[in-house]
């Protein structure tokens, strides 16, 4: 392969060639004429890509054996390709059904450009973008990640935000296609009618949605400095009884919140969840719902397993008694720093159980509760359960 910026060099010297290589590195550094090391999944095979590295990494063999002392920018486009090449080369060699199944901030498509691609992701045409996502400058610094999406974060002058984009396919990869682009813009649709209920404690702020047919990103939101309930129940929180009661409280609060309008919060999780030392709030209500909304097949199957509740496995009867059972399997995993419900079980052994409405609550779990809370979480958790207990019944003690 020949490129025009090894072929210009060679036709100078010296002192000469090192100036000229400086000013055409700088002027054709987004072009073809210098290899990136990105490559079109979809034309080329895994191994064609790799044979495609290795002849592109001729460039810079040849420029280096050219000039003597190359320019600095010369290794910065250097790194960055050996970078973007290597992550292509493993990318091209996952199954297909995992190759979207990294970081956004590890696609090569985004080492180069990551905030025009974010932006991207909020509309494809300019117009469709808010005036919060066209002022942002998207930085690469990951918060986090869950089964549907990544957050980063976002700048708009001083202040940071968190930006929700959805995994491409991520965890979501075994869904036909068409399914998880209506269900992408189900979220998209139902956070927009929503977005009132999100404007203060007890959630992370919502400040903004993307238009529902663009792209894949969710949401702007309030950055909460704080950690993730779920990455902590066997940590800081276990020797810490007043954290936990002032998480419990908080999330209560938001039940009785949500239940006053006539909704059901659905995904039920400490993963949801953030809190500092001060503070504490809800970061993840995408499935936020009416009971005639569930009733209509929309949100199917949506829930943690850990926490899923009768009608969840059922999906059918549903009530608030829905959200106070997985409440209750929250709490005790809060005490017990171990869900009830294990991972490992297969969804449809808990819809068997829930199906025969049979299960126990043993006492050696009921023991770790605070006494005031596991007289309303033994009912709940026990089948059949106790549908006369209410959110303010928790509140009434937490």
């Amino acid at each position: 392969m020949s490129y025009y910026i090894i072929d210009e060099l060679r036709k100078v010297a010296g002192e000469e060639r090192t100036a000229l290589a400086e000013r055409l590195l700088r002027t054709f550094e987004g072009s073809h004429h210098i290899p990136r090391g990105y490559y079109d999944l979809e034309s080329f095979e895994a191994e064609q890509i790799g044979e495609l590295v290795s002849t592109e990494q001729s460039f810079f063999i040849d420029l280096e054996l050219l000039v003597e002392q190359p320019p600095k920018r010369y290794f910065e486009l250097k790194k960055r390709f050996k970078r973007a090449s290597t992550q292509m080369v493993r990318v091209a060699n996952l199954p297909q059904n995992r190759r979207w199944d990294i970081p956004l901030n590890k696609w090569p498509e985004y080492f180069y450009d990551f905030q025009a691609a974010i932006r991207r992701q909020f509309g494809d045409r300019y117009d469709c973008i808010s005036p919060l996502a066209r002022r942002m400058r998207f930085t690469q610094r990951r918060l986090g990640k869950g089964g549907f999406a990544e957050v980063y974060v976002g700048k708009d002058g001083k202040t940071e935000y968190a930006v929700r984009i959805a995994h491409p396919l991520g965890k979501w990869n075994a869904y036909d296609a068409r399914i998880r682009s209506k269900l992408l813009e189900q979220i998209k649709e139902n956070l927009s009618q929503k977005r009132d209920l999100f404007q203060a404690r007890p959630f992370v702020i919502l400040e903004e949605v993307s238009p529902a047919r663009y792209g894949e990103a969710l949401c702007i939101m309030e950055l909460f400095k704080g950690k993730n309930v779920k990455s902590e129940i066997q940590g800081k929180l276990k020797e810490d009884p007043e954290t936990k009661e002032r998480i419990a409280h908080t999330y209560a609060q938001m039940l009785k919140y949500l239940h006053q309008r006539n909704l059901l919060f659905l995904d039920n999780s400490w993963a949801n969840m953030l809190f500092s030392e001060s503070d504490a709030a809800v970061c993840d209500y995408d499935f936020v719902s009416s009971i005639p909304e569930l009733e209509s097949g929309r949100f199917p199957e949506i829930f943690t397993k850990t926490t899923a509740s009768r009608e969840q496995l059922l999906q059918r009867e549903w009530s608030y008694s829905s959200d106070l059972e997985s409440f209750a399997l929250m709490l005790d995993q809060l005490y017990n720093a171990e869900p009830f419900q294990k991972k490992k079980m297969e969804i449809e052994e808990y819809k068997i159980i829930a199906q025969a409405n049979k299960r126990r609550y043993t006492q050696e779990r009921q023991r770790k509760l605070p006494k005031k809370l596991r007289d309303l979480v033994t009912p709940l958790i026990t089948y059949p359960k106790d549908y006369s207990i209410t959110i303010d019944d928790f509140l009434g003690v937490l």
